[in-house]
């Protein structure tokens, strides 16, 4: 088979087969890297009217590449130092021992002072209730705090 000569335009004749500015198709040549020449074949000017599609490819795939990346750091940061949570935890158990120990050795011993079995367990009751109501309150305060 026999090899075509390829058929070469000028620029002003390209951007009238395009119907396309003439400034335009010197600038998309440029940005296609087909410099200034005297003519131009058929392929160039097409490259240069579409753009690459293996470049346009290449561009997806890089950026789709970055937001993986992105991602993948965004959600690394979400893992925590072991270090950082025992601290954590520590604080924590910390607070509630001190609320135990505040309710149960200095208040419950004075509210239950002199009463009979079944008031203790109602006063003990609430107690306990109350307690756990600020253990709640103290997890809430810790928590929202950024751990590390």
């Amino acid at each position: 088979m026999r090899k075509q000569k390829p058929i070469l335009l000028t620029l002003n004749r390209a951007s009238q087969a395009f119907n396309v500015e003439r400034r335009t198709l010197e600038r998309r040549l440029n940005a296609a890297g087909i410099g200034p020449r005297t003519s131009y074949t058929l392929e160039q000017i097409a490259k240069a009217m579409t753009g690459d599609y293996i470049a346009a490819r290449t561009r997806v795939a890089q950026a789709t590449a970055t937001r993986i990346e992105t991602e993948n750091r965004r959600r690394s940061s979400e893992l925590l130092e072991g270090s950082a949570v025992v601290a954590f935890l520590g604080e924590l158990a910390t607070r509630q021992k001190a609320i135990l120990r505040q309710r149960l050795e200095n208040e419950a011993p004075m509210a239950m002072a002199g009463v009979d079995t079944g008031s203790a367990r109602v006063i003990a009751k609430r107690i306990v209730d109350e307690i756990c109501r600020e253990m709640e309150a103290a997890i809430l305060e810790t928590g929202g705090r950024t751990i590390g």
